[in-house]
Parts: structure tokens; C-alpha cells; sequence
């Protein structure tokens, strides 16, 4: 699951990136670009590199906190199954089977 998730936040990095190069190519490509916007590229690179890095954090916490959920809940699973096997061996010992047959 986490595979998929991954890949396509890589993915929508990579197209990010490359969309900020070509609009840094595009005002290199002007004869004389206004001041302001000689430097949106690069602030919109900035920009860009923070948001996509706060979103993978987000999804990494996420896929974490799933896995954690997933190995708690299996090992509460065995437990009960544990507890539920004691239990009964418990009674099968003492219901249906006479005391001199009972292994310890």
C-alpha cells in the first residue's frame, strides 16, 4: 500500500520541479524580464520544494501510524487467542477428562 503512495508523491515532485525549470527557462529565455520576475521562479521553486515536503511528511506520519495500528492490533489479536487456548485446555482438562488421565 505504501509502495503506490510513495511513487506518485515522487512522481508529483518530479513534474513540480520540472514545471518551475521551465518557467526559470521561459524569464531566461526574455531579453530584459521586469525585476520581480526574474526572481518568481526561484521563490516559486522555494515555495513549492516547502509545500511538498510538509504534504510527504503528512503521508509518511500516516503510513507510520497505520503500520503501528496494524502490529497492535495483531499482537492484541494473539493475545486473545493465547488467553482463549488456556482457557480452554483449563476446562477441558477439568470437565472431560478424569484426573488421573490429566497431563501436566
Amino acid at each position: 500500500m505504501s509502495l503506490p503512495i510513495i511513487l506518485t508523491s515522487l512522481g508529483v515532485v518530479v513534474i513540480s520541479m520540472l514545471l518551475c525549470f521551465e518557467f526559470q527557462r521561459w524569464v531566461d529565455s526574455m531579453e530584459n524580464p521586469p525585476k520581480p520576475l526574474k526572481f518568481a521562479p526561484k521563490i516559486a521553486l522555494a515555495v513549492c520544494i516547502g509545500m511538498l515536503d510538509d504534504n510527504y511528511k503528512k503521508v509518511a506520519y500516516h503510513l507510520n501510524d497505520k503500520g503501528e495500528l496494524r502490529e497492535s492490533v495483531s499482537e492484541s489479536i494473539s493475545q486473545s487467542v493465547n488467553q482463549s487456548y488456556s482457557s480452554l485446555k483449563i476446562v477441558v482438562k477439568t470437565k472431560f477428562l478424569p484426573s488421573a488421565l490429566v497431563i501436566e
